[in-house]
């Protein structure tokens, strides 16, 4: 059963709205969940790693 909120997202998406919904579940994925790094260099490492698995989908 669709939401109200998912119905109303759909509908503004418009012709891509297929495309969003799947990028949206791909990124909701635990690697890419906002989390504290340190430092830059910790950081860009973690970034790196996200971009690897983007680009390989």
């Amino acid at each position: 059963m669709t939401t109200t909120a998912e119905h109303l997202r759909n509908t503004l998406d418009g012709r891509w709205r297929d495309v969003k919904n799947r990028m949206r579940e791909e990124l909701s994925s635990e690697v890419f969940r906002a989390h504290y790094t340190p430092n830059t260099v910790i950081a860009r490492t973690k970034v790196a790693e996200q971009m690897k698995i983007m680009a390989a989908h």
